[in-house]
């Protein structure tokens, strides 16, 4: 895939104190939001405010870009093992008990593309304001270990207090639950690789459609009953 060639982001001390409070904070307050207003206003809060808005003042491009070749070897690997965390995912995937067929189709046609493109501008947001603060050695190599983790750890909170109070739910039956575990770690640090390499948030968006695409027909889920308490 060749490089695509992108504005630079040179993020300041502003951009780290956003980006601890999107991966701490945020993640807190749509979890607690959540129990009070059902899943829409969190939705909106962590879709509009911190995926769009934020990334878009803060970077001045949501990185949006057309590449000239989706399907690279690095491609391919993500995709391998966007294709193994469906296989292990499948033995230990929870059916939703009420199925709609109008619910089932919003989730699919309108909630996975809005979310696969979407989340993980948030997230590399977060680790791009880390790892782009210094260009002095010492400093970028300590910086990037940061960002991974803050990285990481928005991911990880995001789906521990929000995404997991009623998205598809998912036995912990070893050892598929690790396997699966393990396998999005690793797709999660390829969504950085891959973006880094291309310039474009693109392939990344492809590879979480597919992943979130297989999960909602595997579960036959709905997400309407949940949007509004």
């Amino acid at each position: 895939m060749d490089k695509v060639k992108k504005r630079e982001f040179k993020p300041n001390i502003y951009d780290i104190f956003l980006s601890v409070l999107t991966s701490i904070g945020m993640p807190i307050i749509c979890g607690k939001l959540y129990n009070s207003t059902g899943a829409l206003i969190p939705m909106l809060i962590y879709y509009v405010i911190f995926c769009w808005a934020l990334v878009k003042w803060r970077k001045g491009s949501l990185d949006y870009r057309r590449v000239k070749k989706l399907f690279t070897p690095l491609f391919a690997v993500l995709l391998f093992l966007s294709f193994l965390i469906i296989l292990s995912a499948k033995p230990i995937m929870k059916p939703s008990e009420v199925f709609s067929v109008a619910g089932f189709l919003f989730t699919l046609i309108i909630w996975v593309p809005v979310n696969a493109f979407s989340e993980q501008l948030s997230w590399l947001y977060v680790f791009d304001s880390f790892s782009n603060y210094s260009n002095k050695k010492k400093l970028k190599i300590f910086l990037t270990g940061t960002g991974l983790f803050f990285y990481t750890t928005l991911v990880a909170l995001i789906h521990i207090f929000f995404w997991a109070k009623f998205l598809m739910k998912l036995d912990t039956v070893f050892p598929y639950w690790h396997l699966y575990i393990a396998l999005h770690f690793l797709l999660t640090i390829g969504y950085i690789l891959i973006y880094r390499r291309t310039g474009s948030m693109y392939p990344v968006g492809v590879i979480h459609l597919i992943l979130d695409a297989s999960a909602v027909i595997g579960a036959k889920y709905s997400i309407i009953p949940y949007l509004l308490k």
